[in-house]
């Protein structure tokens, strides 16, 4: 089951954010909200761009590793959320919803 969350990840529009060039041309690429597995994979490639700037010699690059670091902060952040929300509403579906 996966529940969509809206959010907006800043990394849409930047060179660099972990997306493909092909997926900021495509016009469903980031016009729908995303759901916590789709943001787990953005974090995911964040995380493995973060890797490679630091092989390829990017760190001393702070602007870029600053913003990098942002999105990826901001993404987790989105994740968690969107996880929690999607855990809170199954249990909700499964044994009703929780007062109190």
């Amino acid at each position: 089951m996966s529940i969509a969350v809206n959010c907006s990840i800043k990394g849409a529009e930047v060179i660099g954010s972990g997306s493909s060039p092909e997926e900021k041309t495509r016009p469903e690429a980031h016009h729908h909200p995303m759901t916590a597995i789709e943001m787990q994979h953005h974090l995911q490639d964040l995380q493995t761009e973060r890797a490679l700037a630091s092989i390829e010699g990017l760190t001393g690059n702070s602007a870029y590793m600053d913003d990098l670091n942002h999105e990826i902060a901001a993404t987790r952040s989105a994740y968690v959320g969107a996880a929690v929300t999607e855990i809170a509403m199954l249990r909700a579906q499964l044994s009703g919803p929780q007062f109190g």
